[in-house]
């Protein structure tokens, strides 16, 4: 009874009726988008804050330190870690590259404006969201 799934775009697949303007499809839109692309990037860009600003730090404890051998081992580690922050930072930008446009259409839909929507304009950004599993 809280909205309901329906043939998206060029009738290839369905999804949950984000386009018909009524209080119960308005409400689960947005508390979907929320759920599902707003909360997570937030958590998203809160992890990778943390781990750049880590791994900074670190950088900086290791030109304190004193002895060669270890530095250079510390060194090492951290060009590592700044490599798998570097690849964190990869998989945030195509998460929100592949997530952004289907949010700013249901988003439109939320807003009244489904009726402007093309059955082309809610395909396309459905086909790149769903593709981000291959992009993972």
């Amino acid at each position: 009874g809280w909205s309901s799934y329906v043939p998206e775009g060029l009738m290839i697949s369905c999804t949950w009726d984000y386009v018909t303007y009524s209080p119960a499809n308005r409400s689960y839109t947005m508390i979907l988008c929320c759920c599902v692309f707003f909360i997570p990037l937030v958590i998203i860009f809160h992890c990778y804050l943390s781990m750049f600003l880590a791994i900074r730090r670190t950088g900086r404890d290791v030109q304190n330190l004193g002895s060669c051998s270890r530095k250079s081992y510390v060194s090492q580690s951290i060009k590592n870690e700044w490599k798998l922050a570097k690849i964190a930072f990869v998989i945030i930008i195509v998460f929100v590259l592949s997530w952004s446009p289907y949010a700013c259409v249901t988003l439109i839909a939320w807003a009244g404006r489904g009726n402007s929507l093309t059955p082309y304009s809610k395909s396309v950004p459905a086909v790149i969201a769903k593709a981000s599993a291959i992009y993972n």
